[in-house]
């Protein structure tokens, strides 16, 4: 039986010397597994090489590993609690002010950025009778592919085949999705049809009912306009990206020519509130395009 603790002892010493040597971080995790350490032990490693020195993107990696592991969110697989979630984006923030220019952190921040998006939900769907047309908008950009299995139609209990698309033709992920319905599914004599939408293998679904004489009809979430396309945040973690926001932009006032912390700010207001960031957020692509 190999000793597994005289080899992740010497896997530590090997990262003391060089901290980003990706032969010894993969044979570290091999080890591991062998020797059943605990992850909370391995968190604690990597808070201790972070500490020393922010700029080691495997360190930080290796945390994102870890962190659903021992604080995973009970309601959304692969995420983690809230509040570790919101003391992460306080680490990130310290590592990347202290080093504007090193990539390890940023890419940290946007995994941890990532980990915080609700999933996409059917906000609405609208059914038309003159033009035999279904649209379907999202909380959230979502790609559908022309014909795809994970945006379903139902007409009265039965799979329509349709082909999607978005209002420009370009079929690029987005809010809005269309599609024209079989002439088949619409009766001008029957009392009413039901139009049933599931997307994510119907983890995610919203039906629409057309009386007879109606041109139209549709089923919307009871929000505001505001809502539909922003994030749903917690008070706590929108004060919290609110206080970064405003970081980045002094951060950015410093460092100008810093894409990290433009594409960075632009994240952040999209994350936010997107409405109320707009013509902000179109200034800040320039300047990252310039």
């Amino acid at each position: 039986e190999p000793d597994w603790a005289r080899e992740l002892e010497l896997c530590s010493k090997f990262l003391e010397i060089d901290e980003r040597n990706f032969h010894c971080w993969d044979y570290r995790r091999f080890v591991v597994q062998r020797s059943k350490v605990l992850p909370q032990d391995e968190l604690a490693f990597s808070d201790s090489l972070i500490t020393r020195n922010f700029s080691n993107y495997s360190s930080w990696h290796y945390r994102s590993l870890l962190l659903p592991q021992l604080y995973p969110d009970p309601q959304h697989q692969g995420r983690i609690t809230e509040e570790i979630l919101l003391k992460e984006l306080d680490l990130v923030q310290n590592a990347f002010f202290t080093d504007p220019n090193d990539q390890s952190a940023w890419f940290y921040h946007r995994w941890l950025l990532g980990r915080g998006d609700p999933e996409p939900t059917i906000r609405c769907v609208y059914v038309n009778r003159e033009n035999t047309s279904l649209a379907v908008a999202f909380s959230h950009p979502v790609a559908v592919a022309p014909a795809s299995h994970d945006l379903i139609v139902f007409g009265d209990e039965s799979p329509l085949v349709v082909r999607w698309r978005t209002p420009d033709g370009k079929n690029k992920p987005g809010y809005m999705w269309l599609c024209d319905l079989p002439t088949s599914a619409l009766n001008d004599h029957w009392p009413q049809h039901t139009f049933r939408i599931l997307w994510d293998e119907g983890h995610v679904q919203k039906e629409c009912v057309l009386f007879k004489g109606h041109k139209d009809c549709w089923n919307q979430d009871s929000v505001t306009e505001e809502q539909v396309f922003r994030c749903e945040l917690s008070f706590e973690k929108s004060t919290v990206l609110q206080s970064e926001l405003e970081s980045c932009k002094e951060l950015q006032a410093l460092e100008p020519e810093n894409k990290w912390c433009l594409l960075t700010i632009i994240l952040l207001m999209r994350a936010l509130d997107p409405l109320v960031y707009e013509q902000e957020t179109l200034r800040y692509f320039a300047a990252l395009k310039a």
